[in-house]
């Protein structure tokens, strides 16, 4: 296998009859999985919560970030086993594709739901699961209250799920050499053990402190901002509205100080070349997609 390989991509570009979408485009497809979401989390009676950029591009934009094409809600574990448990038996809405860690679906710590008319390519890593536009589901677990324990928590949780990433690595491949190197200098580890294993670990890592017997609750096994994602449960279980894209969805009562634990000033905008959206190359039948402008005629035709 070589140390650096050359980067083909798109693997596959778009054929005759599809088109390429914009970050609008997928924006309005994770919108549309979110009301999906939202419905079926109301006719069983399950919370949610807006969070991350999700619940940033609320607070600074009233709905998503300008460059951001993906959703992120939370929810308490309780809520989340059951919504796992209720998937067993069917999916949120037709053409999606509910996946986890718990179905075998999903080799991360927490879930997805896929809008299966898209297809997505990433650059450097394997597609996870379906290579498709998502919305992400997060679960929340009790957390220690003690700052020490909290933060040496996050470390070993930051290097596990560094693990967990790189057994999807595409080998040899990144934007620089430095970075292909340091990815090597891991992968010889994450990938045999596999993506799954190194997700189950996060999971049962996550579960040891249930969400009900802590005081201090927080995303720990999708917890990418540290030990400022930590709230009390007490704030995090009253909800309040928030305006996003036209809606009025629920967020925890305590969303300042969980914005400023994760983003610090989190009204000022990052530097331009941070402005960057996660899906690298999305696609879908055209057929398809003239339906979703007749849905939103204010998209672009292509």
């Amino acid at each position: 296998m070589p140390l650096f390989s050359k980067v083909k991509f798109p693997e596959r570009p778009a054929g005759p009859d599809e088109v390429v979408l914009g970050v609008r485009d997928v924006q309005v497809i994770g919108l549309e999985l979110l009301d999906a979401f939202d419905a079926f989390c109301r006719r069983h009676g399950l919370r949610y919560y807006l969070c991350g950029g999700t619940l940033l591009g609320a607070v600074r934009h009233g709905g998503f970030i300008p460059w951001d094409d993906d959703v992120d809600v939370i929810m308490a574990r309780p809520d989340y086993d059951r919504l796992v448990k209720l998937c067993e038996a069917g999916e949120i809405a037709p053409d999606t594709q509910f996946a986890c860690l718990e179905n075998g679906r999903f080799p991360r710590p927490f879930a997805r739901v896929y809008d299966l008319k898209t297809q997505v390519q990433r650059k450097y890593h394997k597609p996870v699961s379906g290579a498709h536009v998502w919305i992400d589901i997060l679960p929340i677990d009790g957390l220690p209250k003690e700052e020490r324990k909290l933060r040496r928590l996050y470390r070993m949780r930051f290097y596990i799920n560094k693990y967990n990433f790189w057994a999807m690595w595409k080998p040899g491949t990144g934007n620089r050499k430095r970075i292909v190197l340091r990815h090597w200098r891991y992968c010889w580890f994450a990938m045999p053990i596999g993506a799954m294993r190194w997700a189950r670990l996060l999971d049962r890592m996550g579960r040891s402190r249930p969400y009900e017997t802590f005081d201090t609750v927080g995303c720990f096994t999708a917890g990418r901002y540290g030990a400022g994602e930590a709230m009390p449960k007490e704030a995090f279980e009253i909800p309040v509205k928030v305006s996003f894209e036209g809606r009025e969805l629920e967020t925890m009562s305590c969303w300042k100080e969980y914005l400023t634990g994760i983003y610090g000033d989190y009204m000022s905008l990052p530097p331009e070349d941070k402005r960057v959206p996660h899906l690298d190359y999305v696609t879908m039948r055209r057929a398809d997609y003239d339906a979703l402008r007749r849905r939103h005629p204010e998209l672009t035709e292509k």
